[in-house]
């Protein structure tokens, strides 16, 4: 009972603090580029506006600075700035640095998923005419991209490939351009207002004062140890909440008649590998049928988890085979979903997708939706929302 008392304690202090910096939180959430866009667009917001600070050509009238910065941030040490040139979706690479004999590939991936093939691709189409090419893969959080991705170079990529995150590469660069600008307002707070995007976006998005007092709590008295005991936790505690999000959300989907089909379903190994950010930890969820497309075929809805949940309409053969959903004889029902559904994400593995009008974050853990899901009425309520949107996307695609 002790020991209940003293935790309980510590808690008031630590929502006491949280109360204290609450209206700062809310100050952070306006941001012109959550305002002007979709936070997660990778082509249209990130690449272009790291291409923007990149490119020596750019308004921002710091030359070849910003670019200079980067390329030594990301280690690369012997680049030649001379005739360098910038370029955005050049042959369909997110950015392309270049001089005459040395190339930077920058694949850009926030959410999506790896195409087959593609970082071998990119090196080996960029090699024919630059033999020195090095390939950065950049994503949220550092990881490696998939087998799948990497090719015939799955087991010897160490010398091109760069695997750097916007978690700490791309926010310790931002950092060393901001000091080269303190005095240009404008394109300083337009480089902090990014910077607070990507915090968000990572999990990073708390107050340096708050972390301050919290850090200040926790080592006095025995607070080190409690704080330790609710750490030793927190991955067992995402591991239950998402593994009851999909089981019940396979419950409601079969009490709405539709069919299971259990190709790439989650389960509890699953979501344990994804919660300890083990490889191949990703892609799994719930799927099921929605018509007959032929006999071999069926047409599917497919929930997902790639950090964020989405969903999208996929055809499955009956031998459970899925990667061929960008063969051309899939054109009319691609069609369909783009012009009823204005949904546009088509690759091997999808007809088309898209993120649900609630996002929940199963990487970051760090919303009010997504510490919802912890109360099971919430949960539930939450579950039923996203099926209701889900049976008026399926409804709007009119098959």
């Amino acid at each position: 009972m002790e020991n209940l008392n003293i935790f309980t304690e510590l808690l008031k202090k630590i929502e006491i603090i949280r109360f204290k910096y609450e209206k700062l939180y809310q100050a952070d959430n306006f941001n012109i580029f959550s305002i002007l866009r979709n936070e997660d667009d990778e082509v249209n917001l990130h690449s272009a506006f790291l291409f923007e600070l990149l490119n020596p050509k750019s308004k921002h009238n710091h030359g070849i600075e910003f670019l200079k910065l980067f390329i030594n941030e990301i280690g690369i040490h012997d680049f030649e700035f001379k005739d360098v040139i910038v370029k955005k979706e050049y042959k369909n690479i997110d950015i392309f640095i270049s001089n005459k004999s040395q190339s930077v590939v920058i694949e850009n991936k926030i959410y999506a998923e790896d195409q087959p093939n593609q970082i071998e691709r990119y090196y080996e189409k960029t090699k024919e005419s630059k033999p020195n090419v090095r390939v950065v893969y950049l994503n949220l959080d550092g990881t490696d991209p998939s087998k799948y991705s990497l090719g015939k170079y799955k087991e010897s990529y160490s010398d091109f490939l760069i695997v750097i995150s916007y978690h700490t590469t791309i926010l310790s660069w931002l950092d060393k351009c901001l000091k080269e600008v303190a005095t240009e307002p404008l394109l300083r707070e337009t480089i902090v207002q990014y910077q607070y995007l990507l915090k968000k976006l990572t999990g990073q998005s708390s107050i340096q004062r708050h972390d301050m007092d919290l850090k200040e709590l926790l080592k006095k008295n025995n607070n080190m140890k409690l704080a330790y005991d609710i750490v030793r936790s927190w991955d067992g505690l995402k591991i239950d909440i998402q593994f009851d999000f999909w089981s019940d959300l396979e419950k409601i989907i079969e009490e709405r008649g539709f069919t299971i089909v259990p190709l790439q379903k989650y389960s509890k190994s699953k979501v344990t590998k994804f919660v300890l950010n083990s490889r191949n930890n990703k892609y799994f969820g719930i799927m099921f049928k929605l018509k007959k497309l032929s006999n071999t075929e069926d047409i599917c809805l497919y929930i997902e988890v790639d950090n964020n949940i989405f969903y999208g309409v996929t055809v499955v053969e009956t031998n459970g085979k899925r990667d061929m959903n960008d063969s051309s004889k899939y054109n009319s029902l691609y069609d369909k979903i783009k012009n009823n559904c204005s949904v546009d994400n088509r690759n091997n593995r999808w007809i088309g997708w898209k993120y649900p009008e609630e996002r929940i974050n199963f990487k970051t853990f760090n919303s009010p939706l997504t510490f919802s899901l912890s109360n099971e009425e919430k949960r539930i309520n939450y579950i039923k929302s996203l099926l209701n949107e889900i049976v008026e996307f399926v409804d709007s695609c009119n098959f």
